[in-house]
């Protein structure tokens, strides 16, 4: 399949679904029939937010993803918890027919929604509305986000319907139009929007200001469809259309192109209207059969959990779980108390070789695909042992680089971890690595000349701080890299500034040695490589041009793979442009500071990096990536902490009911890995 893109218009589609497996099988549906129907450029594709709240389970969103992405390239789907508690109870006047919970509904899209740093700060234009039971039932005339723009519009909505509301009869009685003693509601399971007309009409921001004042819109009920009816009501320069040329339908009821109003059918005459719509509404038949075949499927099916799983209990049990599921939680002092307590007693670790215990067995998938690593180590012992605990396993082998003026006491602990198994090692030389000289290269071919000499059979080769944290289990890291098709997993952008040296090189007339060309090119030390890449790193004669030449440049190691992973001689090379951006280059999550995903550090910055605290675990545990940088034990060790209880009931998982989280086509189509397999 081709490679689905963002559209130039920045539309981005929303959905709030119930966490059922009904709602989720409907939401399947939905996505099918917008990826199916909805006109578009060819390989393009919007986003969709799914909202959900905390009873939305990891299984549900394992269904949705896996009967999607199958069928949809790059397929860009986020989860979003949103909170539907409250402490406000309705107006005993209001009508009490109308839960709390769809008040809350109601609320969500007439302000939550646009409020959430999912929308605010996503940089879109347009949102669209789509509910789970949502569905497009034939293929759209032109692209809608297109349209909207293309015609200049502020709001576009489907249909209409009728219903009283005298809350906002009390704040203004010309608020809505009104038809035999009823209102104009906008029919609001669909609308389009253009977010910058929500967010600076000051006639609707002081009407949104009035109805959120004393929760006035959850004491009494007023309908979200009413509200956004008003909105366009009280800005007088509004462009807004009603949208009847597409065919569209919600739950059992279907508009075909050009109707304007609902027809509404019970539900035991809809099959006959499918009977109906067999000859003259073949297009209504191909939405609905679709939807009737999920609704079907959602009712007999076997295959949907009983009970709640070990992870969904850890997460809706634990203060780590919630820290995990719900975006910007505070502890109070007593829970961060509690949290630094339970992180204490789970990162005291034995301090002889029952260390070494939870990695002494291994499946036999870990077995046929072990790993390789090195980590790079000068202070922050606690820190290491997390490290090395949470990624140690028998199947896989470890260079452990102890910086030479790393105190004593710290190499002689590592020793007597590294005496207690095989397939850890220590390099026979250790050089004094100070960041940005050569010696973190130097440290770095210590190690990868051990890993080479004393194991034949690992596949890839991570290089490790001691300040990063894993965000895959073991076998999750083999379930995706048996995707990678051998490619190697290196950032590197051109270099426009000249090559950083010393100031005695400057001076000299220092050249570069023939088998080394311009440009040069800039990136990440940390890398993914394959054995054959590490193995050809060593052996290949240009590598040891390039090697010797930055001897005595500053940050040697930015440059050393980025250059290497472009020449096509190298195994796994990608000769493209690889940045460091969140959606590309896997091996590494880290937040810079003039990175737009800056918003999202919540630890603090240290060199323009962030340093990841425990308010920062919603985004690590969501993150595809495989491990982030950077934490400091010094600040935070709750988020270790978390992270590794998260990763042991995923690990738990795996081997006792055969579950995984990783979204296969996700990591398939990203461009170096897709770049390998059409080799």
């Amino acid at each position: 399949m081709s490679k689905l893109k963002s559209s130039k218009t920045r539309g981005v589609i929303v959905t709030l679904m119930r966490s059922t497996n009904r709602s989720a099988s409907l939401t399947i549906n939905m996505i099918h029939s917008v990826m199916r129907f909805h006109s578009v450029r060819p390989n393009t594709s919007y986003p969709f937010l799914i909202f959900h709240d905390k009873n939305f389970t990891s299984q549900m969103k394992q269904h949705i993803l896996s009967c999607t992405t199958k069928y949809y390239n790059q397929i860009n789907i986020s989860f979003l918890l949103i909170n539907f508690t409250t402490s406000v109870r309705p107006a005993k006047t209001s009508q009490l027919d109308k839960s709390m919970s769809y008040r809350l509904m109601c609320r969500f899209w007439t302000y939550d929604v646009f409020y959430h740093p999912a929308v605010r700060d996503g940089g879109y234009e347009y949102l669209m509305r789509m509910d789970d039971d949502s569905y497009f039932a034939d293929k759209t005339k032109e692209d809608l986000f297109v349209y909207m723009k293309r015609k200049n519009l502020d709001y576009g909505y489907r249909t209409i319907y009728f219903e009283l509301t005298e809350p906002l009869h009390s704040i203004s009685p010309d608020l809505l139009k009104q038809s035999e003693g009823e209102d104009e509601c906008i029919y609001n399971n669909f609308f389009l929007i253009r977010l910058k007309w929500y967010y600076e009409s000051k006639e609707v921001q002081k009407l949104i200001g009035i109805l959120l004042k004393d929760d006035l819109i959850l004491r009494e009920y007023i309908g979200d469809g009413c509200v956004h009816a008003a909105m366009l009501n009280v800005d007088p320069n509004v462009r807004a259309e009603h949208l009847f040329n597409m065919s569209y339908g919600h739950n059992f009821h279907v508009m075909e192109r050009n109707e304007k109003s609902w027809l509404f059918t019970s539900v035991e005459t809809f099959y006959d209207e499918i009977e109906k719509s067999y000859l003259s509404r073949r297009s209504i038949l191909t939405g609905l059969c679709t939807y009737i075949v999920i609704w079907f499927i959602i009712s007999e099916s076997k295959s949907w959990p009983k009970s709640p799983t070990k992870l969904d209990q850890f997460l809706t049990s634990s203060l780590c779980g919630r820290l995990i599921r719900y975006p910007n939680t505070i502890l109070n002092p007593d829970e961060l108390k509690q949290l630094e307590n339970e992180a204490l007693k789970y990162l005291s670790y034995p301090k002889d070789c029952r260390f070494f215990k939870r990695g002494s067995t291994a499946s036999t998938e870990e077995l046929t695909y072990p790993l390789a690593f090195t980590i790079m180590i000068y202070s922050n012992l606690d820190q290491f042992e997390f490290l090395l605990q949470t990624i140690y396993r028998k199947s896989n082998y470890y260079c452990i680089h102890v910086d030479l003026k790393a105190p004593i006491a710290l190499y002689q602990a590592i020793q007597e971890r590294v005496a207690c198994v095989t397939n850890i090692f220590l390099p026979k030389q250790r050089v004094n690595v100070t960041w940005g000289q050569f010696s973190v290269l130097e440290a770095e071919h210590l190690c990868q000349k051990e890993l080479l000499q004393q194991a034949k059979s690992w596949k890839y080769y991570f290089n490790l701080a001691n300040s990063d944290i894993p965000l895959k289990t073991n076998t999750e890291l083999i379930q995706i890299l048996k995707l990678y098709n051998n490619q190697n997993d290196v950032t590197s952008l051109p270099y426009r500034s000249q090559l950083r040296q010393k100031n005695p090189f400057r001076s000299s007339n220092r050249t570069l040695p023939p088998s080394i060309t311009l440009p040069f090119y800039k990136g990440e030390f940390h890398v993914l490589l394959t054995r054959e890449a590490v193995d050809f790193i060593h052996m290949n004669e240009r590598v040891k041009d390039l090697y010797n030449f930055l001897n005595g440049t500053i940050v040697p190691d930015e440059h050393y793979y980025s250059m290497i992973n472009r020449w096509k001689e190298t195994p796994g090379y990608f000769s493209q442009d690889h940045d460091l951006s969140q959606t590309s280059f896997m091996t590494r999550y880290k937040i810079w500071a003039d990175r737009p995903e800056r918003a999202l550090c919540r630890g603090g910055f240290t060199r323009t990096i962030c340093v990841f605290n425990h308010e920062d675990l919603w985004h690590l545990a969501t993150s595809p990536h495989l491990f982030a940088n950077k934490i400091f034990f010094q600040r935070d060790r709750s988020v270790a902490y978390c992270m590794g209880q998260y990763l042991d009931v995923r690990d738990r998982m795996r081997s006792e009911e055969k579950f995984s989280m990783i979204n296969e086509d996700f990591y398939r189509r990203l461009n170096n890995v897709a770049l390998g397999k059409r080799r």
